[in-house]
């Protein structure tokens, strides 16, 4: 089991409850940019409520992915969570978003 890590999500809170077991083989995945994706924001979020110490946060979070796939730790970290994002001017707007996600969206008429 030395080079054996499983993955789990912001919104799941079994690892915490089992930080012996999960220790050395847990890293936190992501599934950004499908509907029900959460960032690791939420996934610090669970593991607070779940009072989780923070060495063990700390290997969830990337100390055991480093460990397995030998990358050395950031320098810097992000310690602000961001949620409003600044889109270009060329992003759809919540409108075009609506017409896009119709079925007929879909369809491409040719010489009509």
């Amino acid at each position: 089991f030395e080079r054996c890590v499983t993955g789990f999500e912001g919104d799941e809170a079994p690892p915490s409850r089992l930080p012996e077991f999960y220790e050395n083989i847990l890293a936190w995945s992501s599934d950004v940019y499908h509907h029900d994706g959460d960032d690791a924001w939420r996934a610090i979020d669970t593991m607070r409520k779940c009072e989780l110490p923070e060495p063990y946060q700390a290997k969830f979070l990337g100390g055991n992915a480093r460990k397995l796939y030998r990358i050395d730790a950031p320098k810097r970290f992000i310690a602000d969570r961001v949620t409003e994002i600044e889109r270009p001017d060329w992003w759809p707007n919540e409108e075009e978003i609506k017409q896009s996600l119709k079925p007929e969206a879909s369809v491409r008429r040719i010489g009509v």
